[in-house]
Order: structure tokens, then sequence, then C-alpha cells
């Protein structure tokens, strides 16, 4: 067993939540971890059983326990997975973690696969002999950093996690756990599904306007599907497509008749007119949003990106694909809002089949939509929308029971909604507080909640949130078109201490004034001061990225040593550490990077943090370099990387996505 997925085991074992049963000396060993084969269940004992087909992971799964549906919860803050009664409509048991769990799944011997993306690793749970009785941890292995999402191929044989920070997509044999293949992604990728052949993966990601897919063969190819739109405006010819992200859920549905929305079913288009109906055939759903950031070598109007007057810079679309083909479906181009408080954070997403329809639970707005699936953007055809609790992250659905389950992290707090009354758009939910344990004090936690609020007249006029920009309170991936000239999103997420002054152009010595500066230029009307005081303890102290994790085996002493040799440079060969202090510090003081500035402005940027520098591409304030290589490869104003060789560069490219 590898040390941190050892320490896991250990500490949980330490905590008396560890089974006496131990794993058979002859066990498969996996490169990464130790696996149980099998359930220690005596056979006659009740077990529990996925509630439905879906073997995709999200914050909520469903289990049945004989004759009781059973809620696991993913608590992020709490470190904990939450059993709850989903027909008492109450907690029956906490379980406690050595982490915090992004994502959950059930497997098909009903222990339960927990991702825990601050420590790196996947934890196996065995449920008890009753439903009262809290998890045992079986097993842990380890993954690359920051895993999230989860899903099991149609044979329940692959488990499939999505590494955020490290960009990949990891195979692991559901019973041994022995790692299978890892694959490469485009940066920070979210949900991730099978298709029902079987054959690839779809994968979503939170920047980038894409979906990944994955070939589950023996080559393992990867492949992009763009999700761009086209956009059209009454008042100008211009065709560029709009970029997008938010990408942070994925959900698949078999479409089939009756015709798709305002014709026989009684919806209604938000903008009127009826699609055309889909074939039969299997859809790959991907709530997200559609960004406009302008034209960044053209001044804009207004603070970062269109006049909001005309088309909106964010608005929300759920891509549609045809599994078979690996084709987007969309036709939509954006002309205006097309919806009062827009979903702009989807959070996550579940299918109920029998109304061919999604939910999707919205942060931001806080609330659950019911979408119908038979569009070309079902983001267009909204049937209802319940309102959540603060910070929704997750969503189950059971059909058979016509129930909703929705997780608010924010709050704490199960949300239990009958969806049997069509006719009801607002109908009374249940909602279970759970046993809370929030690692934030109450001002942090009050942060969080402004800092992912959506259709906020405190914070812009036209409605997006710091999130929106930030998601999870990192970057975009966009260079915006400003007032200024172009400007590149920068990351916040374990940023914000110590590195001002702030605003790429350095003016605002201290954090307050710089995001005073930003709600003033994005139309908001301000905050309050315990609000804004709020919002700053959170900025504090949003976390950033896991850190790296080199692969096992030999590769790991070889690419050890070339960040050392990437340290060396960085420190010593090109004095870089002169302006990036101690690797991830600043100098606090602005310089001339060759960019064009407005007439009696300073040519002057301020010295960036580079810490978790390899997710926050494109690069400078102006995003000039789409790659760190690019960067290292052309630039010859900052230092002179250019000219070192190519196992320099590479090198010196290494230690950089270490910081």
């Amino acid at each position: 067993m590898t040390s941190r997925a050892g320490w896991i085991l250990a500490a949980a074992c330490a905590a008396g939540a560890c089974a006496a049963e131990r794993p058979a000396p002859d066990l498969p060993v996996g490169r990464l971890g130790v696996a149980t084969a099998t359930r220690t269940s005596p056979a006659r004992a009740t077990v529990p059983q996925r509630a439905s087909l879906d073997r995709q992971g999200g914050s909520v799964a469903l289990a049945r326990f004989g004759d009781r549906t059973l809620a696991y919860v993913a608590d992020a803050d709490s470190h904990a997975v939450h059993t709850i009664d989903v027909g008492l409509a109450r907690q029956v048991v906490s379980t406690k973690l050595q982490g915090s769990p992004s994502q959950l799944l059930v497997l098909s011997d009903g222990r339960v696969a927990v991702a825990l993306s601050d420590v790196g690793a996947v934890a196996i749970l065995e449920p008890g002999r009753s439903p009262e009785d809290a998890l045992q941890l079986r097993t842990a292995v380890e993954t690359s950093a920051e895993p999230v999402g989860l899903a099991l191929t149609p044979d329940d044989a692959t488990l499939l996690v999505t590494s955020a920070s490290d960009a990949e997509l990891l195979a692991f044999d559901a019973l041994s756990l022995e790692q299978r293949f890892a694959v490469s992604l485009p940066r920070d990728p979210r949900a991730v599904l099978v298709d029902r052949s079987g054959q690839r993966a779809f994968v979503s990601h939170a920047v980038g306007a894409t979906i990944s897919v994955v070939d589950l063969s023996q080559q393992h190819g990867v492949r992009s599907i763009p999700m761009t739109l086209g956009k059209a405006s009454t008042k100008t010819r211009d065709q560029r497509l709009r970029g997008g992200g938010q990408g942070y859920a994925l959900a698949s549905a078999v479409i089939s008749g009756p015709p798709g929305p305002g014709t026989t079913d009684g919806s209604k288009s938000t903008t009127g007119g009826a699609p055309a109906p889909l074939p039969t055939t299997e859809r790959i759903f991907a709530p997200m949003v559609t960004v406009d950031p302008g034209e960044p070598e053209v001044p804009s109007q207004a603070y970062y990106g269109p006049n909001p007057e005309t088309v909106p810079r964010a608005a929300p679309m759920v891509g549609v694909v045809d599994a078979a083909s690996e084709r987007s479906l969309a036709k939509t181009k954006i002309a205006a809002a097309h919806a009062q408080r827009p979903c702009l954070l989807p959070r996550a997403a579940a299918m109920r089949s029998s109304t061919q329809t999604m939910f999707v639970a919205c942060a931001g707005i806080d609330a659950l939509l019911e979408l119908d699936t038979r569009s070309s953007d079902p983001s267009r055809f909204e049937r209802r929308r319940f309102g959540v609790p603060p910070g929704p992250t997750g969503v189950a659905i059971d059909d058979a029971s016509a129930l909703a389950v929705v997780w608010s992290q924010f709050e704490g707090v199960a949300t239990i909604i009958d969806l049997r009354d069509d006719r009801a758009p607002l109908r009374v939910a249940t909602a279970v507080d759970v046993s809370y344990e929030p690692k934030h004090t109450v001002e942090t936690r009050m942060g969080r909640e402004i800092f992912f609020k959506t259709a906020d007249a405190r914070i812009a006029i036209d409605g997006v949130g710091c999130a929106t920009c930030h998601p999870d309170g990192r970057d975009d991936g966009l260079t915006w078109a400003t007032p200024d000239g172009p400007r590149q999103t920068p990351m916040l997420a374990g940023r914000m201490r110590e590195t001002g002054p702030y605003g790429w152009k350095g003016k605002h010595g201290d954090l307050d004034s710089y995001v005073k500066n930003t709600i003033s230029r994005l139309g908001g009307g301000g905050l309050d001061r315990a609000s804004g005081a709020a919002l700053l303890s959170y900025l504090e102290r949003v976390p950033g990225p896991g850190a790296s994790r080199p692969h096992a085996g030999s590769a790991l002493a070889e690419r050890s040593a070339r960040r050392e040799r990437g340290r060396e440079i960085f420190f010593h060969k090109q004095r870089c550490a002169s302006c990036h202090v101690g690797g991830t510090g600043t100098d606090k003081a602005s310089h001339d990077v060759a960019s064009r500035v407005l007439a009696g402005d300073s040519p002057g940027f301020d010295t960036p943090s580079l810490q978790f520098v390899r997710g926050t591409a494109p690069y400078f304030h102006d995003g000039r370099y789409p790659t760190l290589d690019e960067l290292l490869t052309k630039d010859q104003k900052m230092g002179h990387a250019a000219l070192l060789s190519r196992d320099d560069r590479e090198a010196l490219a290494a230690y950089l996505e270490s910081l």
C-alpha cells in the first residue's frame, strides 16, 4: 500500500471507522493501492443495492436497503458521508472521512466509492448490516491530484476518475483497484460518464467550451467536441464564436418521441417556437455557460466584455451531443437573455427517464431546474424550478418514487422534492438538516455565499457573480476585452494573501479597495460593511488546487530529478526569483513586458504569483501565450528562457508546474 492510501486507512482505523476484517494477504496489489476483492458482509446479510442503473458519480447517490431508500451525501465541508433515509426524511448516520469528498457512487456490490479531492485518493466504504450503521472503510487507492468525477463502465468492471488539478482521466479495475491506464486531458476536467456502449467516456471541463471524449479501447485516444456557439446581434455583424465554461455536470439519456416542447406536452419555450423532434438515440447533455469576452484587441465600452445592454456576456446553455457520432447538436445563437435569474453556475445534473427531463442544480440562484431534453438546447425549455437552500452541488432522482434529492453544501441541508404533480411549479419540499461541521467560520461561509451568488445587483449590473469568471475561485481561462485593453482572468484561489498590490496594473494596495473597484466597474451597487468583510474573509481562504503528483514507478525518479534541475534554473541560472520571490511570492512591483498601453498610462504590469501556474493558461496579463511552453520558447522580455536548451526549458516548465 502506498503511503497516502495507507495513511487514510490507518487514520480511519484509529478513529474506529475500520472494521475488524482485514484484506487477505494474497489479494491483488495494484500500482496505487490495495483492494478488497469482495464485500466482507455475510452472504445472507441484507446488502444495499444501487437504486437505478445510473453509474455516474455525484455528491448524492441513492441505494435500496430492503424496502428503504437511502441517499448517501458527500459533505465536502465536514469531511463526511451522511446517510439519509429518504422515506423517513431524516439522517440516520454520518461517517467521518480522512479527506474532503467530492463525488461518490454505489458499486455493483453495494459498496460506495468516494473521491477525496484534497488528499488525492479514492476510498471504498462498505455499508453495515443496518442503514443506521456507519460505513466502514475497506481500502483506499491513490490518484492524481484533486480527484473529482467518478463513473463506472456498463459492465461495472472499470472505475473512472477525473483529476482536476493534473488534468487526467484514470481508469481502475473496479474490483482490485489496480490502475489500468491514465490519459492527459485539457485543463480542469470535472464530470465523467460512459456511454451505453461502454466504448467511450465523455468528460466535461470547468473552463473551455469543450467536451473530451476518451476511447476506452486499448488505444485510449482523446478527442474534443467544441461546444462554442455563434452569437446573433442586431447591431453588429460579428460572427465570432462565443466561448464558455462552468462544465461541472453531465447527464445522458436515450431520447425518443413524442415531439419536442410546445407541441404535445404543454411545455413552453422561454423564447417562443418549438424545436424539431430528435430521433431515438443516446444524447449526452452538458449544462454549462456560453460566454462572450469580446474581441480582446478592441477596447470595449463596458468593463469585461461586450455592452450588457445588447448580447449578454454570460448566458446559460445545455450542450447536446450525439453519443454515437460524437457531434454537437447545438444550433442556437445567443441573441438575448432568455430567462429571469438564469442558471450561470450549473453544478450537478440528473435524468428522469419517465418524463425525458433533466434536473440541474444551480448554484448562484439556489434552484433546481427541470428542463425538457427533447430540444437542441434544453436550457430554453424550462418546465419547473424549485428553490433550495444555498449552494446546491448535487442531485439524484428516484424515478420510481418521483422524488428528487438535492444536496445544498453551503447550508448543510438535503432537500427531498416530490415531483409527481407537474401542475405545482413550487411544490413544498422536505428539508433534512444533517450533522454539519463546516470547516469555515460563520463570516467565511457568508462570504462564500456572496462569492457564488448571481443575479445580485450588489455585485454586477447584468447578473454575473464572482464565480462566473472565477469558478471555485480559480479562473475561466479567458482573455476579456476591457476599456484598458485585453485582460486575462487571474486565479484567486490560494493567491490572495500577501500578494498585493492587486490588479494587473497594481493600482490597489489592499484587497478591500480592489474588490470595491471591481464591483464598481461591473456596475454593482456595492456591499455593506459586514458583507464586504465576509467576502474578503472567503477570498483570503478559498483553497487552491491540489499539488501536482508525479506518477509512481521509474518515471517518478526521473520527473523528480527534472523538477530539481528546473528549480536550479529558476533560482540561479535564470534568476526568476528576483521578481517571483521564493517561487510563489512576488516583488510587489510592476514591470514593462512590452505591451501596448493607452496614452498616458504606465507600461508596467504587476508581478503575479506563480502558485498553481500550471493550471492558469493563457499566460501574461493579455493572454498572449496559450501554453507555458510557448511562453518559455517565445518570450524575450521576461528573462531569457528562449535561449535555454530544449532540455532546460522542459526542466524549468516541470518545476513551474510543481508550484
